[in-house]
């Protein structure tokens, strides 16, 4: 009967033993996962929508002669774009048999980037304003291309400006090298509700 006790008691142990490893296992504290991390401050907040009114002021000799009014909403943080105008053909070469047409864009075109800074805007702007010019004295040379090719005056602006909203602020003044005009370019920019 002491052999039956013996061969009996293994196996117990064997399931005892393994019972006792199943219970350590599950008691040892499993790694808990790492909380979420808090939002950054462009996922805690929506970007805000501005409303951009730019002035085109055109002067010659002081007096103004011209006053545009153009607006657009753009997103903070990101570029809002607005093209104004017409494509004028003309042709190139000296030879009439092999001129080419080419086409110029003629208008007002506005890129613009709102970002929010401490109550302020800094408002990223390019402006280009494209016009064709008459010549003074036309070419009699018939057939030739160049004797019919418009000239084209272009005013250009790129820059940073800190706006504070609701305020009108005149963002560049321009002097055509051309004439005696001179552009003043003002923004007003305003926060979308």
């Amino acid at each position: 009967m002491s052999k039956t006790i013996a061969y009996w008691r293994v196996p117990l142990a064997i399931v005892a033993g393994l019972l006792l490893a199943a219970s350590l296992a599950t008691a040892q504290e499993t790694p808990k996962a790492a909380p979420p991390s808090p939002p950054s401050d462009a996922q805690a907040r929506p970007a805000s929508v501005y409303r951009l009114e730019f002035v085109v002021r055109e002067l010659e000799d002081g007096k103004r002669i011209n006053t545009r009014n153009y607006s657009l909403s753009a997103k903070g943080g990101e570029r809002a774009v607005l093209r104004v105008g017409n494509r004028v053909p003309y042709g190139t070469g000296t030879n009439p048999a092999t001129a080419q047409i080419q086409y110029q864009d003629v208008g007002i075109n506005f890129d613009s980037r709102p970002d929010e800074r401490d109550g302020e805007v800094l408002l990223s702007t390019r402006f280009e304003s494209t016009s064709v010019v008459s010549p003074e004295k036309p070419t009699e040379e018939r057939g030739n291309p160049l004797s019919i090719a418009p000239v084209f005056r272009q005013v250009r602006f790129e820059g940073n400006a800190l706006i504070t909203p609701g305020k009108p602020t005149v963002i560049a003044t321009l002097d055509d090298v051309g004439t005696n005009h001179r552009f003043e370019i003002e923004v007003t920019v305003t926060k979308a509700k």
